[in-house]
């Protein structure tokens, strides 16, 4: 097998259909795929792509696609970090896999300088995760987010999926706005042109929707800003993107965003507007997207990283990611471990809720404002 290490925004442009080939082999997910990878490299520009290959048989046998940024030490994440709620290091087999995770530990450990790595959303007991984690002598892998899932069985009826009581809000929700003279319109949008005419306005929503939550919105992050649209102009001829929207009096109200991953839906974005909360339109409209993705023969709905009541709901299964932390010495891993140490303590408070979980969320909101330019 042969090895290569390869940096610079145009390492997507070197691996081209190789890479191509190997996701098709291994089923890559969308969101570790060639146009969504291409689509982040262009919006995070303080990041140096690197890619470290292996080759066998006149083709890509597995590939880490990292990126690097340059601080007090060099920080090494997957491409897609942030706003990618699956991350992959595809390999065809256990080999592969091996020889992958040996050409990225001998990689850092060229460096001669301080890092630290991060890959967060892995597959658990990701097999090349596992191999390098055993390489590095500082490294853990840790549980990570958590995406709750339906896993749709024989009936394609969305009231054979949600409690009695999730049904009969929904209804009573639509009653209220019909008795107060509204009429809301659902529209589920996967044509390129109908999507992108939309798209400002979804920007606008959900500024609304963060702003009033007390948050900076991603929107107004230059590369996250820049990366949500990029990432959804790229994947509309593709027909990769299922915009479901809600509007009354012609105003958008809710939408909901997903990604089609085959037969899998993958929910990535979605708001209200506050001035319709008090109808329900989220719930509306998320039961709509379901409804849609059901009749389009989705095997499973996957809601994305996040413990967020709503998404129980409607959902059957939870999957735990793994995140792989690792360390050139102890000057880095010493904070690294504490803060792996703060944010388990911090999401159990959240988990049991009450005062803790007020205390954590007010917590983030200031980070966030400290952060905001």
């Amino acid at each position: 097998m042969q090895v290569r290490v390869l940096s610079g925004a145009e390492v997507m442009d070197r691996l081209g259909d190789a890479l191509d080939e190997l996701h098709s082999a291994v089923d890559a997910p969308v969101m570790a795929r060639r146009p969504w990878l291409e689509a982040w490299i262009a919006s995070y520009h303080d990041y140096l792509p690197v890619a470290v290959t292996v080759s066998a048989n006149g083709g890509l046998a597995a590939a880490a696609m990292i990126a690097e940024r340059h601080g007090r030490f060099k920080q090494f994440v997957a491409l897609g970090h942030g706003p990618s709620d699956i991350v992959a290091l595809p390999a065809r087999d256990q080999a592969a896999a091996e020889t992958l995770a040996t050409a990225v530990a001998d990689h850092l450990g060229r460096l001669g300088r301080p890092w630290r790595l991060t890959l967060r959303h892995l597959p658990a007991k990701d097999r090349v995760a596992t191999a390098l984690a055993a390489r590095l002598p500082r490294a853990t892998i840790a549980p990570g987010a958590v995406s709750p899932a339906l896993r749709v069985g024989q009936s394609r009826t969305l009231r054979d999926y949600v409690s009695r009581n999730h049904h009969q809000q929904g209804r009573r929700l639509r009653n209220r706005m019909l008795r107060d003279g509204l009429d809301p319109v659902i529209a589920h949008l996967r044509e390129p042109g109908d999507i992108m005419t939309v798209l400002p306005d979804v920007v606008e929503v959900c500024r609304a929707r963060d702003k009033e939550l007390g948050r900076r919105s991603a929107m107004d992050e230059p590369a996250a800003g820049q990366f949500f649209r990029r990432v959804v102009e790229v994947h509309t001829p593709l027909r990769l993107v299922a915009l479901t929207t809600l509007r009354i009096d012609g105003a958008l109200a809710a939408y909901v965003l997903c990604f089609v991953d085959g037969t899998t839906f993958r929910m990535w974005n979605s708001r209200f507007h506050p001035r319709w909360s008090r109808y329900g339109v989220g719930h509306i409209t998320h039961d709509a997207a379901v409804e849609y993705a059901l009749a389009s023969g989705c095997e499973v709905y996957d809601w994305g990283r996040g413990e967020e009541p709503y998404k129980f709901s409607l959902a059957n299964d939870r999957v735990r990611a793994a995140d792989l932390y690792a360390w050139s010495g102890r000057f880095v891993e010493v904070p690294g471990r504490f803060f792996l140490g703060a944010k388990d303590l911090a999401e159990r408070a959240e988990r049991r809720g009450g005062v803790a979980e007020r205390a954590v969320g007010t917590g983030r909101r200031v980070l966030d404002r400290v952060r905001a330019p």
